[in-house]
């Protein structure tokens, strides 16, 4: 079940890890803002001398970086779901994940997709899970 609160994630388990190690390949906390909130995705913790600046300029960040990635979902949700449109509306978790299984080398070819940190050729068994899963995606 998906809560709706300000601290629940916006993504699976599987999407955050990658999250996590992509963006901590690059000197990051993480590679997407996958929580609901900024103290979630470390965009706004500031150490104590940091001026209202400094604040206001990384909330900005972070804002931007959640708008970023809303408009990339709403591209990748309509790729997704686009052949099970003939569902309804509404479909049923089982029903996406039958159709699209959860696995790491999706969420791996959904991260590369984005873009704004690509998945570096170093983390090896990232890139063998993506390409295991484009080798059988349909």
């Amino acid at each position: 079940m998906t809560t709706r609160t300000r601290w629940s994630w916006l993504a699976c388990e599987t999407c955050r890890h990658v999250s996590q190690l992509v963006g901590e390949w690059y000197g990051h906390r993480a590679a997407l803002p996958l929580g609901r909130h900024s103290l979630m995705n470390g965009d706004v913790v500031q150490p104590p001398t940091a001026t209202n600046t400094e604040v206001a300029a990384s909330l900005v960040a972070s804002a931007r970086r959640c708008d970023e990635l809303r408009e990339w979902h709403q591209v990748e949700f309509d790729r997704l779901a686009e052949p099970l449109r003939a569902v309804g509306p509404s479909v049923p978790l089982a029903e996406w994940q039958r159709y699209s299984p959860p696995s790491l080398g999706a969420s791996v070819d959904a991260l590369d997709r984005y873009g704004v940190m690509p998945v570096p050729h170093d983390l090896s068994s990232l890139r063998q899970a993506q390409k295991e899963f484009l080798s059988t995606a349909r």
